[in-house]
């Protein structure tokens, strides 16, 4: 059975140029400082909203940039740009979950499997009066 594994980010991709997801003969490590600062800020932003914070007091900022290779600095700023982003959004996202990772498999035929899997930024189930 051969099984195609895709980001739901990459599917734009895949629309335009359907080779471009496929596996490639040389792999190109996608590690990079911009790429470690953004972990760091999506591991303090999982924090703020899992915990629906009203401030950054007690939110390890300065382990979780030595974890992921950060600047510390610019992972403050970008946890109190992240905290007023969330104090605008919380009461449209009541119970709201962060980084929900989403798998799903599709059954092509002829022995062949599409998995799509993602990672949600922040998810909330709203019911409608």
């Amino acid at each position: 059975m051969k099984t195609y594994k895709i980001r739901c980010s990459a599917l734009p991709s895949a629309f335009v140029c359907p080779p471009s997801v496929m596996p490639a003969e040389v792999q190109i490590d996608p590690v990079s400082p911009a790429a470690d600062q953004g972990s760091a800020a999506h591991e303090v932003m999982k924090q703020i909203v899992d915990e629906d914070a009203r401030s950054i007091d007690g939110i390890e900022l300065a382990e979780i940039a030595r974890r992921w290779g950060a600047d510390a600095e610019e992972l403050k700023i970008q946890a109190f740009v992240g905290l007023k982003v969330w104090q605008q959004l919380r009461d449209y996202l009541p119970g709201g979950q962060a980084e929900v990772e989403l798998s799903q498999s599709f059954d092509l035929g002829d022995d062949v499997t599409l998995e799509l899997t993602g990672q949600l930024d922040v998810v909330a189930l709203m019911r409608l009066a």
